[in-house]
């Protein structure tokens, strides 16, 4: 070790001199003087070699996060590394979970096994975000898969950027759709405030994607937004093998399935989110739906601007619609998951908007927040929408996917 080499050359140093002193020169002295000398520089090269290594560990160790950084949010990183990353002023410390007395050899969240990552899971309230583009599945009919890449790159990129700004965690990119954690690992009190204003926020840069996007001759796309506000258990899982940091509960399936309501440039949120906020917001509809995951139907709202600190709006949708004289013969056909449901049945649009349509059944019934596919007569492409009101025989469809042609017919019915 050093301390020897160190205490090595010190003696012999010492025994130089005093030889040296006691007129004893070439016999005893001088090879003590030898050794002292290749002591020194044995020591001096040591130390040169430890001193390069750590510089080699400082360096690996930052070329790592910076890979981790990449792929992970900061704050996976630093709660995988171990590292206690500084949280913000208004944070709330995390509860540790203390679950009933296990069964024999049985691990507990807090004590893993083998196959369980090291890390302890917390009870976490959080807000959970997930958005999705409207119709992407569409966009991959006769593109190439290149060009697919291109898009999704150009809005990962935008929206990643805001998610950053407003502290979330992304947790996953699936394709288009991305998980987001406002409250995890880094605990908030704000964080349902937080995760609004980024939503709202990811929507209004939806505006630099397409404008982006069309400079580079790539179709217009549209996004959607869920939030669910509730108690997660957040932390490690997976395996040793391997692992990631991630949160379980109600409020992610929720979260998922309040997004899969939506149309594009909406947000809309579970009343459990819009309870955890202060500052005041701009509700644009309120709805109550059957969904799963929640025994009880689920009070949503789309929410359309937040005031106070972040100070964000959406544009306000306009609500003029055209009657038409006569009305438009058309065909629907409901879709479950992403598959049609049955044949095409028939319809007439007796009047018509910007993003929305009335539309008349001759026969059957239809549910808020139905799927549609609907076929007008001279546009080569299909339309989609989804239900939202039913009045006095009249189903209000919202747009989530509208074909140019159906946008350049709406215009000139505007225009006449």
């Amino acid at each position: 070790s050093l301390g020897l080499v160190a205490a090595t050359l010190l003696l012999a140093v010492g025994a130089t001199a005093g030889l040296l002193a006691m007129g004893v020169w070439l016999d005893a002295a001088l090879p003590l003087a030898t050794f002292a000398l290749l002591a020194a520089a044995a020591w001096s090269r040591r130390a040169g070699h430890q001193q390069i290594k750590g510089l080699l560990l400082e360096r690996e160790g930052k070329h790592v996060r910076s890979l981790f950084d990449r792929f992970v949010s900061k704050q996976v990183v630093g709660e995988l590394l171990g590292n206690n990353t500084p949280q913000p002023p208004n944070q709330t410390p995390p509860k540790q979970l203390s679950p009933k007395q296990p069964p024999p050899n049985q691990p507990t969240p807090n004590q893993p096994s083998q196959d369980q990552p090291s890390q302890a899971m917390e009870l976490r309230n959080v807000t959970i975000l997930i958005s999705d583009l409207r119709g992407f599945s569409l966009l991959t009919n006769n593109r190439h898969p290149s060009i697919m890449v291109r898009i999704l790159n150009i809005y990962l990129a935008a929206m990643f950027d805001v998610i950053e700004e407003y502290g979330g965690t992304i947790d996953e990119v699936l394709g288009d759709a991305i998980l987001v954690i406002f409250g995890a690992p880094l605990a908030r009190e704000d964080h349902a405030e937080a995760a609004i204003a980024c939503a709202l926020a990811m929507q209004l840069a939806m505006a630099v994607v397409n404008q982006t996007n069309a400079e580079q001759g790539l179709p217009i796309i549209e996004m959607g937004i869920g939030l669910c506000t509730g108690d997660v258990v957040a932390g490690t899982i997976g395996s040793r093998l391997r692992a990631k940091y991630g949160v379980v509960g109600a409020a992610v399936n929720l979260a998922a399935r309040i997004e899969a309501l939506t149309i594009g440039g909406e947000v809309l949120a579970s009343q459990s989110t819009v309870n955890a906020v202060e500052a005041p917001l701009r509700i644009d509809a309120e709805y109550q739906v059957e969904v799963m995951g929640s025994s009880e139907p689920l009070q949503i709202v789309a929410i359309g601007s937040i005031s106070g600190t972040h100070n964000l709006a959406l544009p306000i949708a306009s609500s003029n619609t055209y009657t038409l004289e006569q009305a438009i013969e058309v065909s629907y056909c409901l879709i479950k998951g992403k598959q049609r449901e049955g044949s095409l049945r028939p319809a007439q649009v007796t009047q018509i908007a910007e993003r929305e349509c009335w539309i008349v059944l001759p026969e059957g019934h239809l549910e808020p927040f139905d799927n549609l596919v609907l076929s007008f007569p001279g546009i080569g492409s299909d339309a989609y929408g989804k239900v939202r009101e039913q009045i006095n025989g009249r189903f209000r469809i919202m747009f989530s996917v509208m074909p140019t042609e159906l946008k350049q017919l709406i215009c000139s019915l505007w225009a006449s």
